[in-house]
């Protein structure tokens, strides 16, 4: 690693925000914070992943204003907001004056230390009951008030001592059972709702008139007094700060994994190109260390740095995200494909664990919904493994005397409804983890119970024709909506049966040889790849027939599936000349938000057009942000997480690939670029060119 790294990339922000799209992110893993300087002083907008509500909407910790005394500070200096990549802290400075907060890596808990004086106050936004308006909650904005009234309960402030005070939100109502009875779930026999009195907020303990600590907590628990007792139980035992070991640990992780680039300094349009793809590469990893070690994963559409939106159709709220709390299986992939590829593994198991947790319902929902054993897990779910209520009354009338979708039409939205493509994707990303990682308590207690699932759920949900499963009705990904053997379940199918069969087989544990018998039954039932014809060319199809003709409903190129993400036809791997035809010719060509195009590119060994593609992703971000690591908000929201995940990947690509046992370095690189990088594909690869 270069000496300058990561410092080369650090952002400063000079003088006053116009607002919090001006903001700053810094963040432990756990909590997180926006942070923007107005004149009325320093905003810190706290957050973490599992502040869910009364209504799965996810909300904001606290807003913490830091205003300085004298009030004069930053009127006889121009200030400046700097974020140092190398110990993730934030310096505000004018002159000889100063403050640094960040978010300790090793305790729930933001500091604040400064060389003059300051108070904490905090802002409460949610003083009052709100019922959510259609709009304010869009996953089941189609629930009308007489069916079901949408409440978000207010926040509470409290003061313990003259230097102690909070706010917490506490959940007293809940949309859980509603939901359950809605889906026709409420029968469940482990059902229990997740977000009733589920409560957090923060601890504010201003130590000195120059230092302040604020604590976050989010526990559920049957009475306040609970919470309150743990909060403070936290902030009795914090040691103090230790700003040594929290530096340690970001020194760790830039150590662990990073990718630096520069060229020879020939040529600046070169060497501007270099800065913003490994700038860009860096704070999106900075980023994802930031939000990646909750008990939920990390959310797409904004992770836990959304902040009040300057333009949108929706009254602006601190609180409010596009597409709400759900995660979608299509976009959250992106988040842990460039964790595992960068080894960031620790962030990897939030997101395969709420998918093991979720087992047990989703195992119920296939037999309620289809009759038959596996696990049907829905492209779109909440943190415990529902669907969104909009997908059974936002996309039909049909609703039976009680209110409901009858099933068996189960399920209205046609862009998901057959879509079962992420349990496959999601499999094949587990082995993927494992092989990686080689961790064995994660194999036994997730990857084998969750591929066993999934797999099951195919074999037993389609019937066989002609000796091979007949894969219908499917959808092929969003796209093409009515199919019959569609391409992505076909190369998920291949890619899963082949990682399984690869495992050291273990003969005397029942669960995995139960997994490997299933496996090689299913393997030789497993439609052939559709190919198709055109101007006399042989391309990979994106399904073998469809009942909507080649309607598009949505602007992804299903047949890229075989290239990204499961790896069949690649530069190391199967027909790549088949591959690369079937890229040339793909219909939909645009970069940003979740788009693959970069990560098929470098697999494809597409040098020029990698490259090309790395610059426009990590050069664009939104335009009413100063971070430049603010993606979005593209398909989803600000900052759009999918957007700098998926060209990390395709950096990553571009630099090392998977080559049977072993590893191929710059199999899609651009000579004109020098690079210093270790990456973790099993082994770490770590070479300068």
């Amino acid at each position: 690693m270069r000496k300058d790294y990561p410092q080369k990339y650090n952002f400063t922000y000079n003088g006053l925000a116009k607002g919090p799209m001006d903001s700053v992110p810094i963040g432990n893993g756990e909590l997180g914070a926006n942070v923007w300087l107005t004149e009325e002083g320093l905003h810190i907008l706290t957050s973490r992943i599992d502040a869910l509500s009364d209504m799965h909407t996810i909300l904001k910790t606290a807003h913490l204003l830091v205003r300085f005394l004298p009030g004069e500070m930053f009127r006889a200096h121009s200030p400046a907001v700097q974020l140092h990549l190398e110990d993730g802290t934030l310096l505000v400075s004018a002159g000889a004056e100063w403050l640094k907060v960040y978010a300790d890596a090793n305790y729930p808990v933001y500091r604040l230390r400064a060389n003059v004086s300051f108070v904490v106050d905090l802002i409460n936004h949610r003083k009052e009951e709100r019922v959510l308006l259609p709009g304010d909650n869009e996953n089941s904005s189609n629930i009308p008030p007489e069916q079901f009234e949408q409440i978000v309960s207010a926040d509470v402030s409290y003061k313990a001592d003259e230097r102690t005070y909070g706010q917490y939100h506490r959940n007293e109502r809940s949309i859980y059972d509603f939901t359950m009875w809605y889906q026709h779930l409420e029968d469940f026999p482990g059902k229990e709702d997740p977000l009733l009195n589920n409560t957090f907020g923060v601890l504010v303990r201003q130590r000195r008139m120059n230092a302040a600590d604020v604590y976050s907590h989010c526990v559920q628990c049957a009475d306040v007094q609970t919470y309150l007792d743990e909060i403070k139980a936290i902030a009795d035992k914090d040691k103090g700060e230790d700003y040594p070991a929290h530096a340690a640990w970001w020194k760790a992780q830039w150590e662990k994994s990073y990718i630096d680039l520069w060229t020879d300094g020939g040529d600046p349009k070169l060497a501007r190109e270099a800065f913003t793809v490994a700038r860009g590469y860096t704070l999106q990893r900075y980023m994802n260390l930031c939000a990646g070690r909750g008990r939920l994963p990390i959310k797409f559409n904004g992770s836990i740095f959304t902040m009040e939106p300057d333009h949108t159709s929706v009254k602006p709220d601190f609180d409010y995200r596009r597409w709400g709390a759900e995660y979608w299986f299509q976009n959250t992939r992106l988040v842990y494909w460039n964790a595992m590829l960068a080894g960031d593994y620790e962030i990897c198991y939030p997101f395969f664990k709420m998918y093991k947790d979720m087992l047990p319902l989703c195992e119920y929902r296939s037999l309620v919904y289809f009759g038959h054993k596996g696990c049907h897990i829905p492209e779109t779910v909440s943190a415990f493994g529902t669907q969104r209520n909009c997908e059974f009354s936002g996309y039909s009338n049909r609703k039976g005397e009680d209110g409901r979708l009858p099933i068996p039409q189960q399920h209205a939205n046609p862009y998901v409804r057959w879509h079962y493509n992420g349990m496959l994707e999601l499999s094949y990303m587990a082995l993927w983890f494992y092989n990686a990682a080689k961790d064995e308590v994660f194999r036994s207690e997730i990857l084998v119970p969750l591929v066993f699932f999934c797999l099951t759920f195919f074999r037993q949900h389609f019937e066989v024709w002609d000796g091979k499963l007949r894969l219908f009705p499917v959808s092929s990904l969003e796209t093409y909506q009515s199919c019959c053997d569609d391409t992505p379940d076909i190369c998920g199918l291949q890619a899963v049966c082949e990682g399984v069969l690869s495992l050291t087989q273990r003969p005397d544990d029942a669960e995995e040889e139960a997994l490997r018998a299933l496996v090689q039954e299913i393997q030789p039932l497993i439609p052939d790849l559709p190919l198709r014809e055109k101007d006399g060319e042989i391309l990979i199809d994106a399904f073998r027939a469809s009942s909507d003709g080649r309607t598009r409903r949505n602007c992804e190129n299903p047949e890229l599936y075989a290239v990204f993400p499961f790896f069949r036809h690649t530069l190391t791997k199967g027909d790549c000349a088949l591959a690369l035809r079937t890229f040339r010719r793909r219909i939909e060509k645009q970069q940003p938000g979740w788009q693959t195009d970069g990560a098929q590119a470098a697999l494809l060994g597409l040098a020029e057009e990698t490259w090309e593609i790395l610059v426009k992703r990590f050069g664009t971000w939104n335009k009413d942000c100063a971070f430049p690591a603010f993606w979005g908000p593209n398909y989803d929201y600000t900052p759009d997480q999918d957007h700098g995940t998926a060209a990390s990947i395709a950096l990553i690509l571009a630099l090392v690939q998977p080559d049977g046992e072993s590893n191929r370095l710059f199999p899609a690189w651009d000579e004109r670029m020098k690079c210093a990088f270790r990456l973790a594909m099993g082994e770490a690869a770590d070479s300068e060119q």
